[in-house]
């Protein structure tokens, strides 16, 4: 209760202690164990702590595995949240190992997990790019845009976000006139669903006329 009243004002730091004395307090292997294990985890990304973090991912993840097994879907947050942890260590080939693993899990249940295995590979594109691979990432962003396409799951904000991510690889492939097509596409989705003077929407009507004076 005073863990999530704590984190709820934003005292993450405090929060941490008493989720923590909640640990100490009850050890016992079950689902309120995972959910802190895992809140702690959450808290030390949000107070810039990555390494703690993925400590407390870990033992989050040896709780899931004892209860499910390798292999089942409840992991996969898990594995992600570890993935991002090192993304924000700048450690990207560790990263990618657990999005990579989290994707396994996901494509053995592809009818039920369309919209999440479309995130997966956005979020392996991202790395993919940090690395320098910029045409695996953009094979993984083409991955997630046809998913999008014929998902009900996913949205046309998943399509929009998919294309931005495109742009910004063929920005750094100096393929303007391919960044610029991509970025076109996602404004016009943009015009669809969100207001003139949204933030989304600013930002890509800037990046656009960025391009655009780029290419002059």
């Amino acid at each position: 209760m005073l863990g999530n009243l704590t984190k709820n004002k934003g005292d993450y730091e405090l929060s941490i202690q008493w989720f923590k004395k909640a640990i100490q307090i009850n050890t016992i292997e079950n689902q309120n164990l995972i959910e802190n294990y895992n809140i702690i985890g959450d808290l030390y990304i949000k107070i810039d702590d990555p390494k703690r973090a993925i400590e407390y991912y870990n033992k989050t993840l040896i709780l899931l595995i004892k209860i499910f097994n390798e292999d089942h879907p409840e992991l996969v947050v898990c594995l992600n949240n570890i993935a991002i942890a090192y993304k924000n260590e700048k450690k990207y080939h560790k990263a990618l190992e657990y999005h990579e693993k989290a994707l396994t899990i996901l494509e053995k249940h592809p009818l039920i997990h369309q919209s999440d295995i479309a995130i997966l590979h956005n979020y392996i594109g991202i790395i993919q790019r940090h690395l320098g691979y910029f045409n695996l990432a953009l094979e993984h962003y083409q991955y997630a845009l046809e998913i999008c396409k014929y998902s009900f799951s996913s949205s046309y904000i998943d399509i929009a976000k998919t294309l931005k991510n495109m742009s910004i690889v063929y920005e750094d492939k100096n393929e303007l006139e391919q960044s610029l097509l991509c970025l076109k596409k996602a404004a016009t989705i943009y015009q669809d669903i969100l207001s003139p003077i949204h933030a989304d929407m600013i930002e890509i009507e800037e990046k656009i006329q960025y391009i655009l004076v780029q290419l002059k």
